[in-house]
């Protein structure tokens, strides 16, 4: 069997804590559980409460620094069947150990950007010589000392969208693999758990093959492919209104992009707004074996609402949420994937061997070809055998406590209050069916497909079936 990133060393390094989620590794073009083998797919919602102002490195205050808002939100996510976060801007040097630990015991997986749009916290994309130096580094280094020991860590993100364009397509793509390389280096240095490390790419069509290509094959004499993404995302938004379908909405061609790609793929965002509410009608798609066999789900964008109105609940204050219509839409449409198929394999996909590197994989003449990469900047291989200091917070919380903020009110958009919202705790990742509150009012999702077909184990039980038809009948009540 091919050895899989980071679930070899799973179960020795998770042992201590009865409270950990199974980590998650790649095999081939799919994430897989650690532990059982499983398929993972990632069903949830991209995360950055405040937009760029929810991340303040002098207050120290970032979307995971409040316990209090995690425990709520961790709430409203796991209500609808989400197993998986992004979060995109945050403080290294701060304690996360409560915020993390809330999600993983409410079954919710994190992907990490390590980048921020702060100066000296990314590459620049119209200058990334300069950018790319040692501050620059140690910051991402101390990013991932943060989070890498939490076993819900899903993924980093080494950076995100540095190639939007023809331009950007000539000069940054050695940079992509450069910090990706160095990333490489400094996790397997510390040793433990090997997280795996990708890209999020614009949806740029015209150079977005060359993209993949060029992060995903393997760079001949390499030590262990360090400078190749293990995965990468797309962030999506051509899938427009209810009336657009698999081909008119684009997705085909992404399917074809992606029909022999070797690392797994996934949406890092998804869901046009340009026609709202938002019908999510692509998640039929997303999850299907018919239509995009080779994807590993995808992430919603975005949770709260912010001045660009993408978002799934409108956060009145730190006690009080309201749930837009589209939280609604997207948890009956969550309902609907099947769970069954998300946890088989693409055998055919798994067997696939990575191209080496080569000027013949790209086919623009305009985007780079070139593999030669830059070279670390002075100081850095120190960092990477030494270590760097400042990085915040020990590992997950056993027992962390999951107890609602005191006064928390979260209601519908017509108003309609839920009595019933509480966090509980999973032994495994999150999925609907397996909570009596996991649907949103209108029930079973049965316009997106068939929400009977749950993994044995998931099936939904009779008190959750009467919770999520007390809730939709309350809903539908409300709007007579």
């Amino acid at each position: 069997m091919k050895s899989i990133i980071s679930a070899g060393l799973s179960a020795a390094i998770l042992a201590g804590s009865a409270n950990a989620l199974n980590a998650v590794g790649i095999k081939g073009q799919d994430f897989v559980d650690g532990t059982t083998g499983d398929r993972f797919q990632l069903i949830g919602m991209d995360y950055q409460p405040g937009g760029s102002s929810g991340y303040d490195s002098k207050s120290h205050k970032d979307p995971l620094s409040d316990a209090n808002i995690c425990r709520r939100d961790a709430a409203i996510m796991q209500r609808i069947g989400a197993n998986t976060l992004r979060v995109y801007n945050l403080d290294p040097t701060i304690d996360h150990d409560e915020c993390a630990s809330i999600f993983n015991a409410a079954g919710i997986y994190m992907v990490i950007d390590v980048n921020s749009p702060l100066p000296n916290e990314s590459i620049n994309a119209k200058d990334p010589k300069t950018s790319y130096n040692k501050v620059y580094l140690n910051r991402t280094f101390q990013l991932m000392d943060a989070f890498r020991n939490y076993p819900n860590t899903l993924a980093f993100f080494s950076a995100n969208e540095l190639i939007n364009d023809g331009d950007t397509g000539k000069s940054n793509p050695p940079y992509v693999r450069a910090v990706t390389r160095d990333l490489h280096q400094y996790m397997r240095a510390r040793g433990g758990r090997v997280i795996p490390i990708g890209y999020s790419a614009a949806d740029v069509r015209e150079i977005l093959a060359d993209t993949t290509n060029y992060i995903a094959c393997s760079i001949d004499g390499e030590a262990n492919n360090e400078s190749k993404s293990d995965f990468i995302g797309v962030n999506g938004y051509s899938w427009c209104g209810p009336d657009a379908d698999f081909t008119s909405g684009k997705y085909k061609e992404l399917a074809d992009i992606y029909s022999a790609t070797t690392i797994p793929v996934f949406f890092s965002e998804y869901g046009c707004n340009e026609v709202t509410p938002r019908s999510f009608n692509e998640i039929k798609s997303i999850y299907s074996k018919d239509d995009m066999p080779t994807f590993s789900g995808g992430l919603a964008y975005e949770y709260t609402q912010e001045d660009n109105n993408y978002g799934l609940v409108e956060v009145k204050s730190d006690t009080e949420v309201k749930l837009l219509d589209d939280y609604v839409t997207l948890g009956n449409k969550f309902a609907g994937i099947d769970q069954n198929y998300i946890k088989a394999h693409n055998e055919s996909a798994t067997a696939i061997t990575p191209p080496k590197c080569d000027k013949s994989l790209i086919k623009s003449s305009d985007f780079q070809s070139s593999f030669t990469l830059p070279k670390q900047p002075d100081g850095v291989a120190d960092m990477i055998k030494n270590g760097v200091s400042g990085a915040g917070g020990k590992g997950i919380i056993d027992n962390i406590d999951l107890t609602l903020p005191q006064g928390l009110k979260v209601s519908y958009s017509n108003g309609s209050e839920i009595s019933d919202l509480k966090l509980e705790k999973k032994s495994t990742g999150n999925s609907l069916g397996d909570t009596t509150s996991a649907s949103a009012p209108g029930g079973s999702g049965s316009s997106s497909g068939s929400s009977t077909s749950k993994a044995a184990g998931d099936k939904i039980t009779p008190a959750a079936q009467a919770g999520i038809f007390v809730a939709g009948l309350t809903y539908m009540l409300s709007m007579l």
